[in-house]
């Protein structure tokens, strides 16, 4: 049975209320089935690794809203990384060794700009673990989402090679986490080769790669994002089927 309550993006009131997924079903999907023998993803958050089939939801979107966010997301599910490995966002771009700049489609700069800007809001309005801040620029991120105004904000894309003897950065899917204060935030997630970084404060250093104004998107090989997640998952305490599997 539908939970009826307001909408946490439009604000209608007594309206049936979505268990929204803060991360695109597709995405969860492409992560099980290029693990093999793993049909299951395994979720890491500050203190806990654990390999679960539940995707985090959370009731939050009428179903206007719901379907407004998910226009977008089909939109990017074409071009990021597919289920068979490849990447069309990629594919002039497979030999390059270091990182650099590309142009990329229109279509495709504005609906991961947007799609990586709904992601972040929902994880603070959400509150999921790691937590999400966006403070004084929440309100603003949620008119930009309405179409009622600007991005208070800019927005940085990173595209994710394969880096050779590493492993596939391509293929890890993380929560939105957020660093540094007011006047210089930055609220970042991965998602299937595509590292989304959501900047407020000093932005102007940034501007002449801001994916809601130009079409140019970062090529890396992610070193420092496996750095990071490395780390993280040596912190964590193993918890569940994994935890089984380390006995």
């Amino acid at each position: 049975m539908a939970n009826i309550g307001t909408c946490a993006l439009c604000g209608d009131e007594n309206v049936a209320i979505e268990r929204s997924h803060i991360l695109p079903a597709w995405s969860y999907e492409r992560v099980s089935r290029y693990s093999p023998g793993r049909s299951e993803p395994v979720l890491v958050t500050e203190d806990v690794a654990l390999q679960t089939s539940e995707q985090v939801r959370r009731p939050l979107l009428c179903r206007k809203c719901e379907q407004r966010f998910s226009d977008q997301e089909k939109v990017v599910a074409r071009w990021v990384v597919q289920e068979d490995g490849s990447f069309p966002l990629l594919q002039q771009a497979r030999e390059l060794e270091k990182d650099v700049a590309i142009e990329i489609s229109e279509e495709a700069a504005r609906a991961l700009s947007y799609f990586g800007t709904s992601v972040i809001w929902r994880a603070d309005v959400a509150q999921i673990d790691p937590v999400v801040s966006l403070g004084n620029a929440l309100k603003p991120t949620r008119a930009f989402l309405l179409g009622e105004s600007a991005p208070p904000a800019v927005m940085v894309l990173t595209l994710l090679l394969p880096p050779r003897g590493y492993p596939r950065m391509d293929r890890v899917v993380s929560f939105p986490e957020s660093s540094g204060g007011d006047s210089d935030a930055r609220h970042e997630f991965v998602c299937c080769g595509v590292r989304f970084s959501y900047i407020v404060g000093e932005t102007a250093s940034f501007g002449a790669v801001n994916a809601f104004n130009t079409r140019l998107a970062f090529v890396s090989a992610g070193h420092s994002i496996l750095q990071s997640v490395t780390d993280r998952v040596g912190k964590v305490t193993m918890k569940g089927k994994l935890a089984a599997k380390h006995e």
